[in-house]
């Protein structure tokens, strides 16, 4: 009996090292899981065992790591989940996400296997159903599909000092009558100091605005993109033409209160937008408007989505088409105290703009631009 459970022994430490070895030899495999041997006390109708067995090598589903490969194809579940593959004799689920583009288009692992997953229709939303084998299309490709709206979502941050050249006058008009006033109720050499200082800060905002108004007249914007002094802050967008190149679009917001009431101030942003850096006029009242009143972090205005036109770009240097009535939705753009900057990864605010573009640069990469971009500002 004693040599019988020595032997046991003996056998259930040789599976365990087995076990051991194949997760150290598939350590660097992706997708494999580490097992751990699980045993037994076996028992022959005596208060005393007889051994031990092996019941079980149960696998350990817990997350990996994960790596960043060149392959566009290679893919990783975070969490829980497999992919389902299939292939003539039936369906497997792995974790392994090496996958590749055969012959035919089908997305496959090293098995042959196909993905499976649901398809999607010409507006690249999902087709809830069955699942079927994934396909990418090959040979002539995907025709592009032009853009068609663009919505933001995003955050301006209350408080910010204004850039408008008019409000800022405007304050600096406030600012040196108020100094003005305190230095005549009680004449000191402190005070006109203050009056000294608003002075120069009155002076200069004339001039910038007076250089602005002459700009505006003469046709030109009264922003210079290429000078941040001249707005708050500014983020960028891809939008496609109807061959699918792309074309940059920013928009560059600029704080102009309006101190027609001062004891209570409406929060205004101008918002100015550029085409691969040339810029799309709003129309002949003025530019595009985000009106914040009464304190209300949710915009007044624009109660809705406003059309945006980007003209092609003129010859020798045609690089884009025209994309015109393109939905623009900004009337969920927050004002709350939060700095705000470009695209910076770590804020609450976001962007997106709706991509309805897709290009096919081989039969092994694929660009799908009916997408969702995603920031934080």
């Amino acid at each position: 009996m004693s040599f019988q459970q020595g032997l046991s022994g003996l056998n259930a430490t040789s599976k365990s090292l087995d076990v051991m070895g194949n997760n150290i030899a598939n350590s660097n495999t992706y997708g494999a899981k580490s097992a751990r041997a699980e045993f037994a006390d076996v028992y022959a109708g005596a208060i005393i065992g007889t051994g031990v067995s092996l019941v079980d090598v149960s696998q350990q589903f817990t997350q990996g790591n994960l790596t960043a490969t060149a392959n566009p194809l290679d893919l990783a579940i975070d969490g829980i989940g497999f992919f389902q593959v299939a292939d003539g004799s039936g369906t497997v689920y792995s974790r392994n996400g090496q996958f590749k583009v055969d012959r035919d288009g089908y997305i496959v692992n090293n098995q042959k296997q196909q993905l499976m997953g649901y398809p999607a229709d010409a507006n690249g939303l999902i087709v809830p159903g069955k699942s079927t084998p994934l396909i990418t299309p090959t040979g002539a490709g995907v025709a592009p599909k032009i853009t068609d709206s663009i919505k933001m979502e995003l955050n301006l941050p209350a408080g910010a000092a204004d850039t408008e050249p008019l409000a800022v006058l405007n304050a600096a008009t406030l600012a040196l009558a108020a100094a003005t006033a305190a230095q005549t109720a009680n004449p000191s050499t402190a005070n006109a100091a203050v009056v000294n200082a608003a002075q120069i800060k009155f002076d200069a905002a004339t001039a910038s605005n007076t250089a602005a108004v002459a700009k505006i007249a003469a046709g030109q914007s009264p922003v210079d993109f290429k000078n941040p002094k001249t707005y708050n802050n500014a983020t960028s967008i891809t939008a496609y033409d109807n061959l699918g190149r792309e074309v940059a679009v920013t928009f560059y917001f600029q704080k102009a209160t309006d101190y027609a009431n001062p004891a209570l101030p409406v929060d205004k942003w101008n918002v100015y937008v550029t085409a691969d850096g040339v810029e799309i006029p709003a129309n002949s009242l003025g530019p595009r408007q985000v009106i914040f009143s009464g304190g209300i972090a949710q915009p007044m205005l624009p109660a809705g989505v406003e059309t945006l036109d980007i003209l092609a770009s003129v010859p020798p240097a045609a690089t884009r088409s025209a994309i015109t009535g393109v939905t623009l939705d900004i009337s969920r753009a927050t004002q709350f105290g939060s700095p705000t900057c470009r695209k910076t990864a770590m804020r609450r605010a976001r962007w997106w703009a709706s991509r309805s573009a897709t290009t096919a640069s081989s039969a092994h990469a694929i660009r799908t631009a009916r997408r969702r971009r995603w920031g934080r500002w």
